[in-house]
Order: C-alpha cells, then sequence, then structure tokens
C-alpha cells in the first residue's frame, strides 16, 4: 500500500504497511529472537517502555521478522497498544473512540461467505494433522511472555463458533495454551455468554464443537470482540460491527477439515474440535501459572477444555499477531469497547448528556470510567448518577466510575484528579454501591419490625428463563407454609454472575410484585457474585400478612424469635441445637443490645 488511506486496510499486512508511512508507530528487526520468552522481553523493553508488573505504557508496535526455529513466519507485537495508532487504523477521531464506534451500531454490516471462486488468503498453505511429523507448535510461533508462563499461548486468537441448531455464530478472543503437537487448551470465562454457552450446549447433546481460530487480522476485527452483554447478548456476531467500522463485511471462508467458518484473509487459522468430554491443565510447564494478566498479574493455571486441532492453514509466509500481558493492547482491546458500551447505554437513556467517556488505562481499560456529562441546572446532578449506574450496568467488571464536568480533559490524569483534589468530598460525593443493590440491617428492620407472621423462600436456577424460574421457586418454595400472595413488606434478594441482567433483575422483580399486596412496600437487592456463573439465587422475606392470610413457623409475634444467636455472649462455641429463649423482638432493638446489627443478618443477605 503507497498511501495512508486508512480506507484501504483490509487485514494484518495492509495494516503494517499503513503503520510504516506513520513515524514512530512501527519498528521492525532482522535479529533473530527466541519466541520463549526472548520476543516479549524486547518488546517490553523497546516498544512497551514498561514491566510485566503493571500496564505497560504505550510505545510502537514491533515486527520480528527472524524467530528462531521458525524460517518462514514472523511475528508481530503491540499492533493496538496505542490509543492513537488504533484511531488512525480505524479513521476515526482519537478522542471519541468509543462514541464513534457506539454510533457504528445503527448501520451493522453482517460478515458474508467469500465469492465462489475467489483466492482464499488464509488457505495458501495447509498442513493437516493426519500429515506424517505434525506438530502446531512447529508451525505455529506462539511466544511465552515469561520464563514461569504454563506453556506458548496464542493470545490474538480470534475464534469463531455456531450454536448446535446452526441458528447463531459468535466470535470471542481467548487465550490458548500449546499443549501437545494437536491439542490446545481454551480458558472460557466462567458465566460467558458466547461461545461458551455453545460449548454448554454441545455439552448437554455429548457432541464435540467445531471450531476455527483466526491469527493476524484487520484491526477492526480485533476491536469488535472486546464487546460483551448487555450491548452484543448471545448470539450477536460482533464481525457485523467491523462490517461497520469498514463499510463493507468481513469475509469468511469455510474451514478445510471442519463444518465450520474462519476470517478468510486471516495470517494463520486452526481448525478442530472443541472437545466435551475432555479437559487439561494448561500449565504444561508445571510452574502452577498461567499469563500475565491485563492488571498485571500473573494468573494462576486452569483445567481448560480441549481443542483437538485437526488442521493449520496459513499464508505465505505467516505473521503471527501476538499480545503480551499486561499491555495497553489490553486496554484498547478491553477499554474502547467499554467506551462504546456506555456511550450507547448512557445515550439511549438519557440522550444529548454525555459528551465522552474514556476507560481509562489505569485501570486496565475494564475498572475505570471517567465519564463527561453536559450541566445545565442542578437536576442533573441525578441524571450524572443515573448515567454512573448504567455505566455498570453496560460492563460488568467495572469498579470504578469519576463523573466530570465539561471543562476536565478526561485524558488526563493529572486534570481528572485536579478535579478530584479540588472539587470533591468524599464524605458527600462518594457514591458506594457494594453488590450493585445492597441490603443490609435497616431493610430488614424495616420488613420484620412488629411484623407478625413471616415467610421465607429461595430459589435457584439456571437457563435462559433462569431469574423467572428461580422467581416462581422462591414465591412457591418448599420453605414456606403457604403462598405470600398479600404480603404487605417484601425483602427480595437476587443474586447472580457477572451475566445477570437488568432485564432478569426486572422480570423476577414483576413476578414478586405480582403476589404482593397491591400497596406493598418491596425493598430489592441485587448482588454479583463471580463464582456463581450461569445461576441466579433468589431470596424473598415476606411480612405484614392480613389475620388468617398465612401460617407459618417463622412468626416474629411469638417468644422463640428465631433471630437470636446461637453464639454466648462469652463468645464460647455452642454445639447443640438452638434453644428456645425468652427474647422478643421489641427486646431485640432495646436500649442495651447484645450484639452488634451484623450479628443477627441471615447469612443469605451478609455482604459477600
Amino acid at each position: 500500500m503507497s498511501t495512508t488511506d486508512a480506507s484501504q486496510i483490509h487485514d494484518l499486512r495492509s495494516a503494517l504497511d499503513f503503520l510504516r508511512e506513520m513515524p514512530g508507530q512501527l519498528l521492525e528487526t532482522d535479529t533473530q529472537v527466541d519466541p520463549d520468552a526472548e520476543v516479549s522481553g524486547v518488546y517490553r523493553h523497546v516498544g512497551a517502555g514498561g514491566t510485566v508488573m503493571r500496564p505497560t505504557k504505550e510505545g510502537p508496535a514491533m515486527v520480528f521478522n527472524n524467530v528462531k526455529g521458525f524460517d518462514d513466519a514472523k511475528v508481530c507485537i503491540g499492533m493496538l497498544a496505542s490509543r492513537k495508532r488504533v484511531a488512525a487504523l480505524l479513521d476515526l477521531d482519537e478522542e471519541h473512540l468509543g462514541l464513534e464506534i457506539g454510533k457504528r451500531f445503527e448501520n451493522l454490516i453482517a460478515p458474508e461467505q467469500i465469492a465462489e471462486g475467489k483466492h482464499v488468503d488464509c488457505q495458501e498453505v495447509v498442513y493437516k494433522a493426519t500429515d506424517e511429523g505434525f506438530d502446531l507448535r512447529k508451525i505455529v510461533p506462539a511466544p511465552t511472555n515469561t520464563p514461569v508462563d504454563g506453556g506458548p499461548y496464542i493470545t490474538m486468537g480470534l475464534a469463531y463458533g455456531t450454536s448446535p441448531d446452526g441458528s447463531q455464530s459468535d466470535v470471542t478472543i481467548h487465550r490458548f495454551s500449546c499443549v501437545d503437537k494437536d491439542k490446545l487448551a481454551m480458558w472460557i470465562t466462567p458465566g460467558s455468554r458466547h461461545l461458551g454457552a455453545f460449548f454448554d450446549e454441545y455439552c448437554q447433546r455429548g457432541e464435540d464443537m467445531p471450531i476455527s481460530i483466526s491469527i493476524g487480522l484487520d484491526p477492526a476485527v480485533y476491536m469488535c470482540c472486546g464487546f460483551e452483554a448487555p450491548t452484543t447478548p448471545l448470539g450477536f456476531n460482533e464481525l457485523q460491527i467491523a462490517g461497520a467500522l469498514r463499510g463493507h463485511a468481513v469475509e469468511l471462508a469455510d474451514c478445510v477439515t471442519v463444518p465450520q467458518k474462519c476470517i478468510a484473509n486471516a495470517e494463520y487459522v486452526l481448525e478442530g474440535y472443541l472437545m466435551h468430554d475432555e479437559t487439561i491443565n494448561e500449565d504444561v510447564n508445571g510452574h502452577g501459572y498461567a499469563m500475565p494478566e491485563f492488571p498485571g498479574y500473573t494468573g494462576g493455571a486452569k483445567v481448560c477444555p480441549v481443542i483437538k486441532i485437526t488442521a493449520v492453514t496459513t499464508r505465505v509466509n505467516p505473521i503471527m499477531e501476538s499480545c503480551i500481558g499486561p499491555s495497553h493492547e489490553h486496554v484498547s482491546m478491553a477499554g474502547i469497547p467499554t467506551e462504546a458500551s456506555i456511550y450507547k447505554m448512557v445515550e439511549t437513556a438519557i440522550p444529548g448528556r454525555l459528551l465522552n467517556v474514556h476507560a481509562a488505562p489505569c485501570g486496565g481499560g475494564k475498572f475505570v470510567a471517567i465519564m463527561q456529562l453536559k450541566k445545565s441546572s442542578k437536576n442533573d446532578e441525578g441524571r450524572q448518577r443515573n448515567a454512573a449506574m448504567l455505566a455498570f450496568s453496560a460492563f460488568s467488571e467495572l469498579k470504578h466510575v469519576i463523573l466530570v464536568d465539561e471543562d476536565v480533559d478526561i485524558f488526563d490524569m493529572s486534570d481528572v484528579m485536579w478535579a478530584m483534589t479540588t472539587r470533591f468530598q468524599a464524605d458527600v460525593d462518594l457514591i458506594t454501591i457494594p453488590g450493585l443493590i445492597n441490603l443490609d440491617f435497616a431493610d430488614i428492620r424495616t420488613v420484620m419490625k412488629d411484623a407478625g407472621t413471616a415467610m421465607m423462600g429461595i430459589g435457584i436456577s439456571s437457563g435462559e428463563a433462569r431469574a423467572l424460574d428461580a422467581a416462581q421457586q422462591a414465591i412457591n418454595s418448599n420453605l414456606l407454609e403457604t403462598s405470600i400472595a398479600g404480603a404487605s413488606r417484601i425483602l427480595f434478594s437476587i443474586a447472580g454472575g457477572p451475566s445477570l441482567a437488568l432485564s432478569e433483575v426486572d422480570e423476577a422483580a414483576r413476578v414478586v410484585e405480582a403476589v404482593a399486596d397491591e400497596n406493598a412496600n418491596i425493598i430489592y437487592g441485587q448482588i454479583v457474585d463471580p463464582e456463581m456463573q450461569e445461576e441466579v439465587r433468589i431470596t424473598v422475606i415476606a411480612t405484614g400478612f392480613k389475620a388468617n392470610t398465612a401460617q407459618s413457623a417463622m412468626d416474629f409475634s411469638r417468644k422463640d424469635n428465631v433471630f437470636n444467636s446461637t453464639t454466648p455472649r462469652n463468645g464460647a462455641q455452642q454445639n447443640q441445637a438452638p434453644q428456645q429463649t425468652q427474647s422478643t423482638y421489641q427486646q431485640l432493638y432495646s436500649n442495651e443490645p447484645r450484639f452488634a446489627d451484623e450479628d443477627y443478618i441471615p447469612d443469605f443477605l451478609k455482604r459477600q
């Protein structure tokens, strides 16, 4: 490519040509380097300018033309490790990347099958697992990041999968450990709503899942794959976003050995089956670690599903694309889609108020968002807070949101901190959201004080209608001796993994509301528990029944109060079954309480 026109970028090679004409954005070396920790070490020293202890600084992309053990291959690192570079490669404004990508959702372009008879770049060279001497580790120059890595890792592999019935397709980036000559370990984040959900369906059917892994791609394709629910729900093929960014469809080709698609102009494609009945520890080196993660820490190795490789196809003289951890490449691929998701969510609910958003590198692109909002009156303070809540719902891993005015440069952390130190007072302005919507003892007191009969139900479910099913279980629980119908006070707590959507919470709440008294006081709580993965747990406590409308073993007008602690005042353990006490509910709230309020909160409502 002889011009700096970004519209001509369609694959990794044209993107590299583009960068060669941008001063200071690409370094190339012909010096031989070892993919075993040396490639990443050189990049951290020369390209990224940082260390593995924290997310690295921005630096140029690097291409290693002489990789030890791989005469015909190159390795590229850091293509997306700069906001400026990403903006140039996508032909978008650097400071409004997220907003501009978010707007592209209005003009999605679905991927298309490559035209019959057209040359398929990624299949110029074909290695089949049935060939004598086949070893993917000798074909694919997958680097290691550090000497303690679990093994060589493919870190920029775009997995393409389809639901068992063929109705839905999706793409996601995963880490793949090369554990054997024809096997990869594939780490699937628990609670995944994309390929992980498809794989669950295959496992339930006792079938292996055909899959392709495309490596070395147009930067637009990689950028589209950082989106998550609710912006891109299950079955939403993110390649549509890449099509919108480029103005034309991403081309797909049929794989050579499996019934699956792949990216037609990829540098490498690995074909195979994700095995429904085989797992392996991704740490083949025995160090106990996987690889450095985006926050700057080396993560522990996992037991992962196995991909049985059936073929590797490549371009002539292929370019292996890799991402070392941690780096600004993580920030770009996670942070910029986060910005787009937040913009899309807030703009839909509160149009015209969000001026800009920055998923700051100091938060790895996932943990910190700085939102700049337009204020025209005092009432906009409330709208700002609503926008922050929408941001939390747009990206489940978001931990901190900082709201700033129009005069603050959200890309200058010194300016953001100046605003924090001169305009922010923590005891007045800080809003904490433990568990999204936290329930505490004051809420329990509101529901139960002087309440008479109390009833509790618990429901746990998974699957498509998990929230609805759990709610139905809770209001019809075996713990209940009758229905909660007519209750005038209800405590409703819903807990789930990061994938729990607001629509599911609303659906469950409506089930509870439907059986309560029409004037009922219903207090809601929501907890995000990553360990729950795809399960949803709903707990309901109902009180305030009219006379003779309910019967329950939990009657708080009686003397045998079930909220009494089973721990004696001297702290000694009580091994025998709890005995009835003479404490009444009113005595629990006397001027001389025996224990702190926390002692009386049921375990299922305590903060985790």
